[in-house]
């Protein structure tokens, strides 16, 4: 069962909302240079009974026609078309903007959400609030790129397939490469992506505009990165495409685990020595891409390097070489160091060496 009800109204307005109002037309342009064969084609072609009726019932689904053809459609019984006349009663034209495209996700978020019982004052005023900035993404000089899904109520969007929702924007990562990394629940899920806060240009599986969504299925909490590539519009996450995903995006600094073993930890509490995860010689995110370990050790000679995320996959050594040689540290007496990384530049430094 449903009904075709009018909008509600909010409290101190109108009793009821109004629907944007809009149409298809045969137009004649102003800068034609056959305007007399434009203005035949349209008034005495298309214009008469027999076209109007011939696209009133097209297989899909255009109605381009004038009123006079629906008097060979009986409608007088009819309470679906009743109903929408009495809600569009008081419509308001649609303006033909790019604005437009920021505005249905949200809109539709809060009808759905009175449909389920919510105030209608608090839902069409967070609907005002997200269209509003959602039109400024729309109108923003620089490319803003969304991942909207049925996902994003698990990680602080108000609703769900919101195109503008802030916590599920992409941070460009270079070379036309964007990325947004999220932890969600076990489920099952779909998203795509697009751009300046609406539904004007979006692509979803293999690239495609206008696409299929994306299916994603996760058996328990799962941190996700999704990764989209502008040029060719592919779209990835670490999920479905994990080995990809790795290749493209580097973990922002702050975010990684850097780590300094050398045969100096078990000075320093460690259980053995190069041992790249033990959490006593961990470093410590200083901002900018900064790293420091501060430790004391007994006199002697040490060698050391770098290494992230608690592996040997990747790591840095002498002149910020990957994979380079050791970095050696020779102490007389007992002192106090400490070590400094640069993940811009992958350069490690001690403030023995410095001196």
């Amino acid at each position: 069962p449903y009904s075709i009800d009018l909008i509600p109204g909010a409290a101190g307005g109108l009793e009821h909302g109004r629907p944007f109002s809009g149409g298809f037309a045969f137009a004649i342009s102003a800068f034609s240079d056959k305007q007399l064969l434009a203005e035949t084609f349209i008034l005495d072609f298309l214009a008469t009974q027999e076209a109007m009726e011939t696209l009133l019932i097209a297989e899909d689904g255009s109605v381009l026609t004038r009123f006079p053809a629906f008097k060979a459609v009986d409608i007088s019984n009819d309470p679906n078309v009743q109903g929408f006349i009495d809600a569009g009663t008081e419509a308001i034209p649609m303006p033909q903007i790019p604005e437009m495209g920021a505005v249905w996700a949200s809109w539709t978020n809060a009808t759905t959400l009175i449909g389920l019982g919510d105030n209608p004052d608090e839902a069409y005023n967070n609907a005002v609030v997200q269209i509003t900035e959602a039109i400024d993404l729309v109108q923003a000089e620089e490319r803003v790129i969304g991942v909207p899904g049925d996902y994003q109520d698990k990680v602080g969007c108000d609703g769900v397939w919101d195109p503008a929702c802030k916590a599920t924007l992409m941070t460009a990562q270079g070379n036309g490469i964007f990325a947004r990394s999220v932890t969600l629940p076990a489920g099952y899920y779909e998203y795509k992506v697009a751009m300046n806060g609406g539904w004007d240009e979006n692509y979803g599986a293999d690239g495609a505009d206008n696409g299929p969504n994306i299916t994603l299925s996760l058996g328990e909490d799962t941190d996700v990165t999704f990764v989209y590539e502008d040029s060719t519009h592919t779209i990835m996450d670490s999920v479905n495409n994990p080995d990809q995903v790795s290749e493209m995006v580097t973990p922002p600094a702050e975010e990684r685990v850097v780590g300094v073993p050398g045969d100096y930890q078990n000075q320093v509490g460690c259980g053995g020595v190069w041992d790249p995860s033990c959490a006593a010689t961990l470093m410590q995110a200083q901002g900018d891409g900064i790293f420091t370990l501060t430790v004391t050790l007994p006199a002697g000679d040490y060698e050391y390097k770098v290494a992230m995320n608690g592996t040997w996959d990747e790591n840095y050594g002498a002149d910020g070489a990957a994979n380079g040689p050791n970095i050696s540290l020779s102490l007389s007496e007992e002192s106090e160091v400490t070590f400094t990384y640069d993940d811009n530049t992958h350069l490690i430094t001690d403030s023995v060496n410095a001196n």
